[in-house]
């Protein structure tokens, strides 16, 4: 996830949020959450998460857990450090 804010940020974009991707589910019919996931991790949201074990949020993400547009989105949250697939937003103009 680190790697995806810096890849991001350097596109003068940001590592797209649950509701974001939810937003583009409903207006766009096109599903932002398709494969490959990488480590079976889903995709990343760039919102902060908590570990389910040690209620940490430093450095913890949400990601998906469903790779269909649906109301059930909400995967649980790991580690910055890992890898997985991601997507970027921009702001509208």
């Amino acid at each position: 996830m680190f790697d995806a804010i810096g890849w991001c940020k350097a596109r003068q974009s940001h590592v797209c949020e649950h509701n974001e991707l939810q937003e583009i589910c409903g207006y766009n019919k096109i599903n932002p959450y398709r494969k490959p996931y990488s480590n079976g991790i889903g995709i990343w949201y760039g919102d902060k998460g908590k570990d389910t074990t040690s209620g940490d949020s430093i450095g913890e993400f949400g990601t998906s857990n469903n790779e269909v547009c649906s109301d059930n989105h909400d995967g649980p949250a790991y580690d910055g450090s890992q890898l997985g697939d991601f997507r970027c937003c921009t702001l509208a103009a």
